[in-house]
């Protein structure tokens, strides 16, 4: 960690702007009545903070690098800014979080900093401090002088003071304030322990040959230790206190980097070399796995997910071998998504024709994250179906089913950071998996039957029978209403949040529990959940299941991490509910990374480059692969999506398309038809004229419409010679656009009210 002074740069402009004041006191309000706002998430204009002046200072600020670990930033992949302070619900150590803390931040300069993946995914939320929070919408000045914050602020705390670099490319903490930071962070974790010691290798190299060839540049820190630091080095301020602390472990007396260069420059080369490699103490030792993994500390709450060894890191690899249809395939998701929203978890969705290995694949990587010990339960939930290597083993030969792959059934399932990884394997002859015994993160699965009895029922804390759907036709979810009734208050609050985001509500709108019923009040009037259609209830019942799941772990679902796999997610739903279904669940659970397989390119909405697959089966040898060099999803219509590599329709039309291929074939020979086949292209010519809807649009097929007539209208008419038949059909086109809107005066409002109502789903657009 480099010490970095605010100093250097000016704040940008776009924070002072008028309209960000108006928005930072719209969020003080919400803070300050955060007792009356549960049911509200916070509002925050990511378009700002996305701004380009913002990134560019920051990046110049911490001259591309991490404030917290020093990696280079890949700037090129998303914003580099990480708010130091979270932007609400910042979590304590005992796992709880307070709403509205430290909301108020959010266009604070004093509060940005520029961070790597890595440290963001592991930092997330979390936010300690030793004793009570600051008030609030305290500024961070002020916070500053009355909260003991626990985590290490790069541009306020001074590194040298709480950090002790080693020359191995440790980390050793020197107070409580840097003991946490290395452990929120994984500051010790084992590619960051490497770099800063091959840095140091490199550094020390250079400084045999001359001291004087790298540059030293002042860091405004107001120790001495820290003061100066390497301008041309990687991790610069790790090199440099590394190299300081092992001088003065060995006695020598030293006023910061400047005097130790000076020293360096007046020792012969042999003595320089000779010095330096008595500093460097040898290679790094073997850091432990529990400070790289993304389980948590098990204390308050989060006490169920000490044993998840990836609880917070998301999937970003899957390699399935001899997996029923699936001979060999391999997924690699992003590590990050350019999202509208600033932190979401990447997901992953399925295309192909049926019988292409899309519910196969969401059955492996259920069946691997669950661990053995409940992928075993799983099969005896489901004694219809063989949940078991025996029953789930590759057949490659379709016409004898006896046959079955001589190796065995193997699903690796690889995590954000690295080194937690979720295995399964068995033989075909085997009745149970072997692999990583328990889960490695909490998951949920669904089939494409996602009912629910109107009946009480009872949910089961196993997490096999979160899975029991996806493998079981018949399993049903459990009641959401009656959850939903009894649930505390402040669990019911932390649900309506993410249930508003779900079924694209207001902000402002309200969830009730009135006598024995869930109530929504909106600017539509008051709705019972009962009373709400089939498409509508389907949802809501899922989502309330992850979220009853979520809330045994976590007090809010902002921050909440968990991996969910949906089959055939567009069932149920009105079309204009699945083109914005994918966006919903991302905003209601921006932390869970969602799996899922669709037939429905409306479906696709809300996804980005890279978390799209396709599948298909080879022709000759009918081997299932992945298609590679998909176009880019972002932009394309649904006829688009349809007619590209994702679908592989040749057309969304088929019969029209024909119609017009032989249009085409017989107008190319017009002067040279027979009686016959110039009755056919007349007949096509009408039944054309008559039945294309041309235009994407409403407005372009509405003009399309209106110009038909006007030809129509002209044929009718005496056209002179001074009148030219296109303009003739101009001048009636607009005559006919003219009478319409002098008779229907209303037709636009009213076009605009049906525009804002709810569709069947009770979802407004």
């Amino acid at each position: 960690m480099l010490y970095v002074s605010r100093e250097k740069v000016r704040i940008p402009d776009i924070l002072t702007a008028p309209n960000v004041e108006d928005l930072r006191r719209d969020i003080q309000r919400y803070a300050s009545n955060i007792d009356g706002l549960r049911q509200q998430r916070v509002r925050i204009e990511q378009s700002i903070l996305d701004d380009m002046s913002i990134i560019g200072t920051l990046s110049d600020l911490f001259q591309g690098r991490c404030g917290y670990c020093e990696q280079r930033l890949e700037l090129s992949r998303r914003s580099p800014l990480e708010p130091h302070r979270p932007l609400g619900l910042a979590q304590g150590k005992d796992g709880r979080t307070d709403q509205a803390y430290y909301s108020w931040l959010a266009y604070d300069w004093d509060n940005m900093v520029a961070a790597c993946e890595s440290c963001r995914r592991r930092k997330q939320n979390q936010f300690f401090v030793d004793g009570n929070r600051g008030g609030v919408n305290a500024p961070v000045g002020e916070l500053r002088s009355t909260e003991t914050a626990l985590l290490l602020d790069p541009c306020f705390d001074d590194p040298s003071e709480h950090l002790h670099f080693q020359t191995d490319g440790r980390i050793e903490p020197m107070s409580r304030k840097g003991e946490e930071t290395i452990s929120v962070l994984s500051l010790n974790r084992r590619e960051l322990v490497d770099a800063r010691h091959e840095a140091l290798v490199g550094t020390i190299e250079r400084l045999s040959r001359n001291p004087r060839s790298l540059a030293v540049l002042p860091t405004g820190a107001p120790s001495k230790l820290a003061a100066h630091t390497f301008g041309e080095t990687e991790h610069p301020g790790a090199t440099a206190l590394a190299l300081l602390s092992a001088a003065l472990i060995h006695g020598k007396q030293l006023n910061g980097l400047i005097e130790f260069i000076d020293e360096l420059a007046q020792m012969t080369p042999p003595q320089r070399r000779n010095y330096l490699e008595f500093l460097l103490t040898g290679p790094a030792e073997e850091v432990s796995v529990l400070e790289e993994s993304f389980g948590l500390p098990p204390l308050g709450r989060l006490r169920g997910l000490a044993d998840m060894p990836a609880a917070r890191a998301p999937i970003v690899e899957v390699k399935i071998r001899n997996f029923k249809g699936l001979k060999e395939i391999d997924f690699r998701l992003p590590d990050t998504v350019a999202s509208e929203l600033s932190d979401s978890a990447p997901c992953m969705i399925l295309l192909g024709e049926n019988a292409t290995g899309k519910s196969s694949v969401l059955e492996a990587v259920t069946l691997a994250l669950l661990g053995t010990s409940e992928a075993n339960a799983l099969d005896e939930l489901n004694p219809d179906e063989q949940v078991n290597p025996a029953g789930l083993i590759h057949r490659p030969d379709l016409e004898n089913w006896e046959t079955v792959s001589q190796k065995p059934v193997q699903v690796d399932v690889g995590f954000f950071g690295g080194k937690a990884t979720a295995v399964l394997a068995g033989g075909g002859s085997d009745v149970r998996f072997e692999g990583t015994e328990g889960p490695s993160k909490i998951v949920l699965a669904y089939g494409p039957r996602r009912y629910f009895s109107r009946k009480r029922t009872r949910r089961f804390r196993a997490p096999a029978y979160r899975a029991r759907s996806l493998f079981d036709p018949m399993a049903t979810i459990p009641n959401p209403a009656d959850w939903l009734r009894n649930c505390p208050d402040e669990t019911f609050d932390a649900a309506v949040r993410a249930l508003k985001e779900i079924l694209m509500l207001k902000p402002d709108d309200y969830f009730a529990r009135e006598d024995g019923h869930i109530i929504i009040e909106s600017s539509g009037g008051r709705t019972r959940f009962e009373d709400m259609s089939v498409g509508y209830k389907s949802v809501i019942a899922m989502a309330t299941d992850i979220i009853r799941e979520l809330t045994r772990f976590y007090d809010n679902l902002e921050f909440a991490c968990a991996t969910v796999l949906i089959d055939e997610i567009e069932t149920h739903l009105h079309p204009r509910w699945k083109m914005r279904i994918m966006t919903c669940l991302r905003r209601a659970f921006p932390q869970v990374q969602f799996v899922v397989t669709t037939h429905d390119p409306l479906c696709l909405r809300g996804m980005h480059d890279g978390e799209v697959f396709v599948l298909h089966r080879r022709e000759g040898d009918e081997l299932i692969e992945k298609l590679e060099n998909l176009p880019t999803i972002k932009g394309m219509r649904a006829e688009q999506i349809l007619t590209s590599e994702f679908f592989g329709l040749g057309s969304t039309d088929p019969e029209t398309d024909a119609k017009l291929a032989l249009y085409h074939h017989l107008a190319a020979r017009a002067d040279n038809l027979t009686a016959e086949e110039g009755a056919d292209l007349e007949r096509l010519s009408s039944d054309l004229h008559k039945n294309l809807v041309v235009g994407d649009t409403p407005l372009e097929q509405a003009l399309v419409d209106v110009l038909r007539q006007a030809e129509i209208d002209t044929r009718a008419q005496l056209v002179t010679a001074s009148l030219p038949r296109r303009t003739a059909i101009f001048d009636n086109a607009l005559a006919l656009l003219r009478s319409n809107i002098t008779a229907s005066p209303s037709r636009r409002s009213t076009a605009a009210e049906s525009e804002a109502k709810p569709d069947e789903n009770g979802a407004a657009e």
